[in-house]
C-alpha cells in the first residue's frame, strides 16, 4: 500500500490514503483514518474517520465520521458521530451530536447535543432531534425532552400516527 502509516509502538495510529493523518507527527493517540485527507489536521485523540476528507479539519477528541466529507468542517468539536456523505458538514465547534444520512446536520456551526436522522435534514435547536426527509417534507419530527417523564413531539409537515392525520406545527 502506498500512502499508509501504521504506528503500533507509540500512539497506536493507522492512516491509509493520501494526506490521511497528515498532522500525525504533531501528536494524537488512538486515531484511525481511511481515505484521502481523512483526519488530515488532527493532533487529538480517539478519532475515527473513514471516507474522503472525513474529519479533515478536526482537532477535537472522540469524533467518528463515516462517509465522504462527514464532519468535514469540524475543528474543535468533540464527541460527534456522523454517518453518511456530508453528514455533519456544518459542524465546526459543536459537541455531542449525532448526524445520520446524506447531508444530515445542525443548522449552525456550533450545534450541540443534536440528533439529525434522514437525508438532508437539519436540526435547529440544541438538545433536540429530528427524523425525516428534507426533500419530501414527510414524517419530519423535532422533539425535546421537556422534563423527566414527559416528552414533546413537534411535527413539521403532515404524517399519520395511530391512523390519525397530524398536520404541520402540531404538538403531541
Amino acid at each position: 500500500l502506498t500512502d499508509t502509516h501504521i504506528d503500533y509502538t507509540t500512539y497506536n495510529q493507522m492512516y491509509v490514503g493520501q494526506g490521511a493523518g497528515a498532522a500525525h507527527a504533531g501528536g494524537g493517540n488512538f486515531n484511525t483514518a481511511i481515505g484521502i485527507s481523512a483526519l488530515a489536521a488532527s493532533t487529538a485523540d480517539n478519532n475515527t474517520a473513514i471516507g474522503y476528507q472525513a474529519l479533515k479539519s478536526a482537532t477535537g477528541i472522540d469524533n467518528t465520521a463515516l462517509g465522504a466529507n462527514a464532519l468535514l468542517n469540524t475543528v474543535s468539536g468533540r464527541y460527534n458521530t456522523a454517518i453518511g456523505n456530508a453528514a455533519g458538514i456544518n459542524n465546526i465547534t459543536g459537541a455531542g451530536n449525532t448526524f445520520i444520512g446524506y447531508g444530515a446536520t445542525g443548522s449552525d456551526n456550533a450545534a450541540s447535543d443534536r440528533i439529525a436522522i434522514g437525508a438532508g435534514v437539519s436540526v435547529s435547536t440544541d438538545g433536540t432531534w429530528i427524523i425525516g426527509d428534507y426533500w419530501s417534507k414527510q414524517a419530519i419530527y423535532e422533539g425535546t425532552n421537556a422534563a423527566a417523564g414527559t416528552f414533546n413531539l413537534d411535527i413539521t409537515g403532515t404524517t399519520v400516527i395511530n391512523n390519525n392525520l397530524v398536520t404541520a406545527n402540531s404538538r403531541i
